[in-house]
């Protein structure tokens, strides 16, 4: 029963919104006020100036530290390493262990 009457307080709440009338011309109203406001929009080109250096200076950064990487091709080496001498496998294949 209580499933029931929150249905009919919200359907209820729901049908008096709709009822709800607005006011007339209240959009051309409001719109009128904005355009008649004083305030002016002012743009600096200054944050954007700031912005386009810092990405600039990001971006070389970023690749003069990856172009100062250089790998000697002389100097590789390679580890060989015998798993099998590493891992006791003979542990886990012996059957008498289980």
């Amino acid at each position: 029963m209580k499933h029931h009457e929150t249905d009919i307080i919200v359907d209820e709440f729901i049908d008096l919104e709709k009822k709800m009338i607005p006011l007339p011309f209240l959009a051309t109203r409001v719109m009128a006020q904005i355009e008649a406001s004083d305030i002016k929009k002012t743009h600096s080109l200054w944050p954007m100036i700031a912005v386009a250096a810092s990405l600039t200076i990001a971006i070389s950064g970023g690749v003069l530290i990856g172009s100062s990487y250089r790998q000697n091709n002389s100097e590789i080496s390679y580890a060989v390493i015998n798993d099998h001498q590493i891992e006791n496998m003979h542990f886990f294949n012996d059957s008498d262990n289980e």
